[in-house]
């Protein structure tokens, strides 16, 4: 017998902002799905606490920032879903865009 799993987008979400409240670790796997299933401003704005999470956190233990490059995955959204403002913010932040 095969087991399928799913999930529904708004507890991934759920889960991730308790994560985040909870200083959790988010795995950059988690970071990646939850950039494709966001569809709206709060699905931005929380992607965007957990990209800076994960660059204070990986700045705290010495680890190379320029491996994780989520700034354009993070410009592609703000395209899609025409936030502007938050593409700028982004473009402006050079620790991210780099």
């Amino acid at each position: 017998m095969t087991t399928i799993l799913c999930f529904l987008p708004e507890t991934y979400f759920r889960n991730l902002e308790e994560k985040l409240s909870q200083n959790k670790l988010i795995l950059k796997e988690e970071l990646i799905t939850l950039l494709h299933l966001c569809e709206s401003r709060d699905h931005v704005e929380l992607a965007k606490n957990v990209i800076y999470r994960q660059l204070d956190k990986m700045e705290n233990r010495n680890i190379t920032v320029g491996e994780y490059k989520f700034g354009p995955l993070f410009m592609r959204l703000c395209y899609e879903l025409d936030l502007e403002e938050s593409a700028v913010e982004l473009i402006k932040d050079q620790v991210i865009v780099s």
